[in-house]
């Protein structure tokens, strides 16, 4: 997810990431060379093509277009034909697979993954799943607890997260916000289409065509994605256990890391209790 090139919405980007993905010992020689090795050692069950590549997926070259995408969409035409008999895919981050808004000051809301989700050499949506599953604090104060949940690790908490709360009924736009409890509702009242900015609606944006807005303004044609038309696998899921590790899944703790965290307002100390119970 780091990986990225310069200016977005340049020639120079889109030079970039064909030099990335075609030099030598580029991309696309890599992940043939997986692929080959799977077809030698008997065949595999699901190959993809790349794991949760933001950085590079929304990079658009100087005419709008998203040349990661077109490269991923090469690849996995060229995959389908060395595993004849694999299910291909791409694994997004949960953030990534649906609506992208730049925040560029442009008003934008694109789908730069619909083309490669709907390609005929793409049998699913891949997703790793990490959103937010609770927003607990210490104490008994806090919005959760108030609203009658006992933990972090309860039962009817959990569930209740998987469409709902953070990230599907509400955002915090700003730290002071997450701070004070300040929860912005994700409401599109221009044209109910809540799911574009709810990334946990993961139903809302599989059975929906998907209109996206250049400078703000909905496109009277929808992307190419057919409503309905792929399956879903979550192709990573997982908790830390840590605790409140429901605060932020996708985090990790590691001294060695430069991407170690605790989630929001943790302790830090272990908790296998609420990480089995996440996973139930």
């Amino acid at each position: 997810g780091r990986i990225s090139v310069g200016a977005d919405g340049t020639a120079s980007a889109r030079a970039e990431i064909e030099s990335f993905v075609g030099g030598s010992w580029g991309y696309r020689r890599f992940v043939l060379h997986q692929a080959t090795l799977a077809a030698e050692a008997g065949g595999v069950e699901a190959f993809l093509v790349g794991s949760e590549m933001r950085g590079l997926t929304r990079v658009r070259d100087e005419t709008g277009a998203h040349p990661f995408v077109g490269a991923l969409i090469s690849l996995a035409a060229e995959v389908k034909a060395i595993l004849p008999g694999a299910k291909v895919s791409y694994a997004a981050d949960w953030t990534e697979y649906g609506a992208y808004v730049p925040g560029d000051g442009s008003g934008d809301v694109l789908f730069p993954l619909d083309a490669l989700w709907a390609n005929e050499n793409v049998d699913y949506v891949g997703i790793d799943w990490y959103p937010p599953m609770g927003d607990w604090r210490d104490g008994a104060d806090h919005l959760d607890a108030l609203a009658g949940y006992r933990s972090a690790d309860d039962p009817d908490y959990l569930a209740a997260q998987v469409a709902g709360g953070e990230a599907y009924e509400w955002y915090y736009a700003s730290q002071a916000d997450r701070n004070a409890q300040m929860r912005t509702p994700i409401n599109d009242a221009g044209h109910g289409e809540h799911w574009m900015f709810r990334p946990k609606d993961l139903s809302g944006w599989v059975g929906n065509a998907h209109y996206a807005r250049p400078g703000g303004v909905r496109a009277s044609t929808p992307t190419a994605w057919v409503a309905g038309s792929k399956p879903v696998r979550l192709s990573e899921i997982g908790f830390s256990a840590v605790d409140k590790g429901g605060n932020a899944p996708n985090v990790f703790y590691d001294p060695k890391s430069i991407e170690s965290a605790l989630p929001p307002y943790s302790s830090g100390t272990r908790d296998d209790v609420f990480q089995r119970a996440a996973l139930s």
